[in-house]
């Protein structure tokens, strides 16, 4: 590389520095605060032990504030996270996110989280218990016979599966 092209390259990187400060600058001043630090009172330790077992992110983006923000005004409920089959209580971990701000919880062990994000997570745990109990109707295509039979595997008896090959 030669001289002005060494002197070109800093010049180019100086003008990149200038044009990101320039942005920087320039950004509005409605811009989110989470100086409060909202979020950081949605971390729970265990009160024994002191292990962290929610964890709450820095939210990034103005949506994600205002989430921290909306969950850290609500009341805290103690609740149990299931683990699921091959799961170790206490070590498992339950990724959660809301309108983009993320909360990890520890299952298996009473943590206190939001009432709102409790009620999020009973929900869907109620949707899954609610699929696995569903019922299907399948016709076979060569005795046009109709059966209806569980959609989980697990509770199909030996003659459905006989029955859906």
């Amino acid at each position: 590389m030669t001289a002005s092209e060494k002197e070109a390259a800093k010049a180019a990187k100086q003008a990149e520095k200038e044009a990101a400060k320039a942005v920087k600058d320039s950004a509005p001043d409605s811009a989110p605060d989470n100086s409060l630090n909202s979020w950081d009172s949605l971390n729970y330790k265990d009160p024994k032990t002191g292990v962290n077992l929610v964890l709450a992110y820095r939210p990034s983006g103005e949506k994600a504030v205002r989430m921290s923000n909306v969950l850290a005004s609500q009341p805290k409920v103690m609740t149990i996270l299931p683990c699921e089959d091959g799961e170790v209580a206490g070590k498992a971990v339950c990724q959660k996110t809301i309108n983009g701000f993320r909360i990890d919880i520890v299952k298996g062990v009473y943590v206190e989280i939001p009432k709102q994000m409790a009620e999020e997570i009973q929900q869907s745990h109620r949707d899954t218990i609610k699929a696995y109990d569903q019922k299907v109707s399948i016709t076979d295509p060569i005795t046009h016979q109709t059966r209806v039979i569980s959609a989980n595997l697990d509770n199909q008896t030996a003659s459905d599966r006989q029955f859906t090959g």
